[in-house]
This record gives C-alpha cells, structure tokens and sequence, in this order.
C-alpha cells in the first residue's frame, strides 16, 4: 500500500493508505473501494444507494463510472500518490500556505513516511517506522503549542468528518441489514441512533471552534 491523497476544489479532503488497481480504481486500506459520489452516474444513483452497495461489498452492482480512479475524475476528485501530489504543487503549493501550514503539511509527509516504512519490504529495518512516528508526533505537539487557534480548528474538522461518517451510517441502516435479521422498527431505530450520535459530534465540533 502507498500513501494517497483525495483533493477536491484544490483541499486536500483525506489521506490514507490504499492501492491503486490496474483498471485506475483505488481501494482504502485494500478492502473498500472509493466511490465518487459526484460523479454523474452516482448523482443519478443517489448517495443512498451507493452507501447501500457499497456496504454490502456489491462492487458488480456498481457501474464502473461510479468508482473513483487514479488522477483527475469526471467530477473534479482527484486522487494521487502523496509523492506525486507534492512534485506537482511544488513551489505554488507552498507560495499559498501560511507558516502554520507549510509546518503542518510536512509533518503530514513524515506521519506518511513512517506509513511507507512500516509496510515497507525492500530490507530488514522493521524498527525504522517507530522512530520517524515518534519524530512526527514530537514535531506534532510542538506545532499545537505554536498555532493553538489552527490545531483547534484541525480538530473541529475532524470531529464534523465523524460528523458526516455517522450520517451515511444512518442512511445506509435504512437500506441495508446484511442478513436481513432487522424489521423496519429496527432498522429505524439504527438510524436514529446514527443520527443522534452525528448531532453531537458537531456539538462536540462547535465547542472546539467556540474554544479559546
């Protein structure tokens, strides 16, 4: 697996580690395929559908222009290898940034790094990731100590990511039951759950804005 980026309206939405496959798909952590959502064919699904499938593992019931590939997609999503990212922005990407986040994007590259090394199989050096996680995570709280107000709205994103992660969850409670043991009351009850969980997740994300 290699470090990857999404990037949409030129932000970087996510970071992971995944696979890019021969057809250009890309799966996350080598088990989940990413699906555009706005792409034509998936606005024509709807999100509820996608959510449906794709948390039943039904890849063939997805037309293939619903998957996000490798590059530039239809809708404007791009996905890239890390490396790849950085040697395309290069000096324009840096010309923009704010001290804050020219600090924190190379802290992002080293927490990567240590990715890499970690399922890395070119030598023996197992112990080789500790150390660049551990330098990472030192510059990490030096740069929380140095731009409070940046890393308190990093959070705040983070939690309202949780946020949305636990409102597809509740979308896809009502559509799927994978063996099909839930009646409707109880696939309602999931939902509401989902949601309910998802509203104070971004009271949690408010506060932390709130926060000074």
């Amino acid at each position: 697996m290699k470090a990857l980026v999404i990037i949409r309206n030129g932000e970087i939405k996510k970071r992971f580690m995944g696979t890019v496959e021969s057809d250009g798909r890309v799966l996350n952590g080598g088990e989940t395929y990413l699906i555009d959502m706005e792409s034509p064919e998936s606005q024509k699904i709807g999100r509820a559908g996608l959510t449906y499938l794709s948390k039943g593992r039904k890849w063939s019931e997805i037309p293939a222009d619903c998957f996000a590939h490798y590059g530039e997609n239809p809708s404007g999503l791009i996905v890239l290898h890390t490396d790849e990212y950085y040697e395309q922005e290069g000096e324009k990407t840096r010309a923009v940034m704010t001290p804050a986040e020219q600090e924190r994007n190379e802290i992002h590259r080293l927490f990567e790094r240590a990715d890499r090394r970690q399922h890395d199989t070119d030598d023996g050096n197992t112990a080789d990731h500790f150390r660049l996680r551990g330098e990472a995570s030192r510059k990490y709280d030096r740069w929380v100590e140095r731009y409070p107000d940046e890393a308190r709205e990093e959070r705040a994103a983070e939690v309202r990511g949780q946020a949305d992660a636990q409102r597809s969850l509740a979308t896809g409670a009502l559509l799927y039951d994978c063996d099909g043991s839930l009646d409707r009351e109880q696939r309602e009850a999931r939902h509401d759950e989902f949601l309910a969980k998802a509203e104070d997740l971004e009271r949690q994300a408010g506060e932390i804005s709130k926060n000074e």
